[in-house]
């Protein structure tokens, strides 16, 4: 048993339709149940209940037992004295406020059916991939997607958390924020982290200063990532002379270039090539957010990324190691990446900033005119006769598994919700 259930039981009053009485046999009616408090305080606020035709308004704790109001020093805590009831599992003490007032106590464990129980252990106890695997066909398609565009604003406010505090870090500039998150999307999860570290070392104002010139914007990128510590041939050696002097004049921190990790990946995604492409970018245009904010379609932030590499890594995926000549252009996938992780995420956070929801629908609207992700996860779901129509959909669904499924938060989900309420 947990607390969790006993919020559930409360708030959508699973419990016996006959009538119900405090531990001291006053009779209850229930006229609000409140609203759930997931801060400090009270679980339930603004809860209204009327107790031997007596109303109150205020307060109610749940806990699996009446000791743990003691245990939890809530007599000593005035913030509860505006407790009108006490919910619990079982009865097992009589409590009273920091006032020395008594508590009127309903437990619980007397009056809820025993099949909803049998149900919640069921999904709490299910090994399958996802607990509601074997009744998941069921479910209340209106229902169910209602939830699903719920769950799409809480990924993108949870991504927005990360995005907020960098912004305020970088002074309140968007264009340094895209441009740190944007390098780290680039890197995708193996080498995300030194990306993103990559760009905060080397600042977006200081590589703007150098637009014109693709081979000190390479000798930054480069050296500062820790590259051409050791130069292998003549272009890493003059990309190191430039560097020395680059890294004078700005003080420009070098990273360890073991941050970088070259194991399982495609030539075509090794780092050395990420900061060739982040140097044509720049190089092209060093204001990418500014750009995105005025763009009406995907097609148009599509074209951004339609440039190849310098010279020398058209025919190198690293240094000193010649290759057959490639294009080496940021691919459809990657771009597709970039705006789902980076660009839709950041529009969220800029829309509430500036208070203009037309950036809000602009994240949304990207994501909903995408094709949806391919990955194991979206597939299993396709599986279960869930098949994702959009990246929206499947961020979604992603959302569902990690925060739901793999949490077994059943009570908060509609599916679990569903079930348990049969």
């Amino acid at each position: 048993m947990k607390e969790d259930l006993l919020h559930y039981i409360w708030q959508f009053r699973q419990y016996s339709n006959l009538d119900i009485y405090t531990q001291d046999r006053q009779l209850i009616h229930v006229v609000k149940t409140g609203i759930l408090n997931h801060h400090a305080g009270p679980d339930f606020e603004n809860s209204s209940i009327k107790i031997s035709q007596l109303l109150w308004n205020g307060d109610v704790e749940v806990h699996l037992k009446s000791s743990d109001w003691n245990r939890h020093k809530h007599h000593t805590d005035k913030s509860y004295n505006k407790v009108i009831l006490h919910v619990v599992w079982q009865d097992d003490k009589k409590i009273f406020n920091q006032a020395g007032e008594k508590i009127p106590t309903l437990e619980l464990s007397g009056i809820v059916d025993e099949s909803l129980l049998s149900r919640y252990k069921f999904l709490m106890e299910n090994k399958k991939w996802i607990p509601c695997q074997d009744f998941f066909e069921e479910r209340d398609q209106f229902a169910f997607h209602q939830f699903l565009d719920r769950l799409l604003i809480e990924r993108l406010e949870q991504k927005s958390k990360h995005i907020h505090a960098t912004w305020l870090a970088n002074n309140k500039s968007w264009e340094q924020t895209f441009y740190q998150f944007f390098c780290s999307a680039l890197g995708l999860k193996i080498n995300a982290e030194p990306m993103f570290q990559l760009a905060k070392l080397l600042p977006l104002s200081v590589l703007a200063k150098h637009r014109d010139s693709v081979f000190q914007l390479e000798a930054m990128l480069f050296g500062v990532a820790g590259f051409l510590s050791q130069p292998v041939d003549n272009y890493s050696s003059s990309l190191h002379k430039e560097f020395l002097f680059l890294q004078h004049k700005y003080s420009l921190e070098q990273m360890d270039k073991s941050s970088w990790k070259f194991m399982r990946l495609r030539p075509a995604g090794f780092p050395t090539v990420r900061l060739a492409q982040i140097a044509q970018l720049i190089h092209v245009n060093s204001s990418l957010f500014s750009k995105i904010i005025n763009m009406e379609s995907l097609e148009q932030f599509k074209k951004l990324f339609d440039f190849s590499v310098s010279e020398y890594w058209l025919t190198h995926y690293s240094f000193g190691k010649k290759s057959a000549s490639r294009k080496k252009s940021i691919g459809e996938s990657l771009v597709k990446s970039i705006i789902i992780n980076t660009v839709s995420p950041i529009l969220f956070v800029y829309s509430r900033q500036i208070d203009d929801c037309n950036f809000q629908e602009k994240s949304l609207d990207w994501l909903v005119d995408m094709s949806p992700e391919d990955n194991h996860i979206i597939r299993k779901f396709n599986n279960l006769g869930l098949v994702s129509k959009n990246s929206a959909h499947t961020q979604s669904l992603l959302q569902l598994k990690k925060n739901y499924c793999n949490a077994k938060k059943c009570l908060n989900c509609n599916i679990g919700n569903h079930y348990l309420s049969k």
